[in-house]
């Protein structure tokens, strides 16, 4: 079995797990109007984080970074210089992110990067809406599931199984954050 494919596809099959954790800890599909919106909102956002960091990685071990690269400062947990590192590696041949996504995961970075999901840390936190920048991390994890696909470990009978369809949406921009809109 080729490491590279299989590093890479760990990568991408722990992104997706990370996801689904954030949907079960706060699904964005659900109205909570008689609950507190914020009730679990934190974690839910690192674990969005955590995915769009991994899948990422799945992106670049891929493209031959090794594991120790991948873990080192210059990438470690920033979204940010993942994501550059990506795009100047072709990202978009393989995922079209639109400059809004784009500015959703910067904006995410600015607290996940430097952990304040994790640790007690009093503040005013900016973040994009959690329905979009969970549906950004899906986008990310449909469109590089092609790459884990060549896994040995994703193969079906008579072939490989097709990416997860997605479901159109309509996405607004509205003052400063990102709605989405239908489903």
């Amino acid at each position: 079995m080729d490491m590279k494919i299989s590093e890479s596809f760990g990568f991408w099959s722990h992104a997706k797990e990370y996801l689904l954790a954030a949907k079960k800890v706060k699904d964005p599909s659900i109205d909570y109007k008689g609950k507190s919106k914020f009730e679990l909102i934190l974690p839910a956002y690192y674990l969005i984080g955590h995915s769009i960091e991994l899948a990422l990685k799945s992106y670049l071990s891929a493209k031959g970074y090794p594991h120790s690269e991948l873990r080192k400062k210059k990438f470690g947990h920033d979204l940010e210089n993942l994501l550059n590192e990506c795009t100047r590696r072709k990202l978009g041949r393989e995922v079209k992110l639109s400059k809004y996504q784009v500015q959703s995961i910067i904006l995410l970075n600015k607290t996940y990067r430097n952990k304040k999901f994790e640790y007690l840390e009093y503040d005013n936190f900016r973040l994009p809406e959690y329905r979009y920048i969970f549906d950004v991390a899906q986008d990310l994890l449909n469109g590089l599931s092609r790459y884990a696909s060549n896994s040995p470990f994703n193969r079906v009978a008579g072939g490989f199984s097709p990416p997860a369809p997605t479901t159109p949406r309509m996405r607004l921009r509205t003052g400063r954050f990102i709605k989405v809109v239908g489903s």
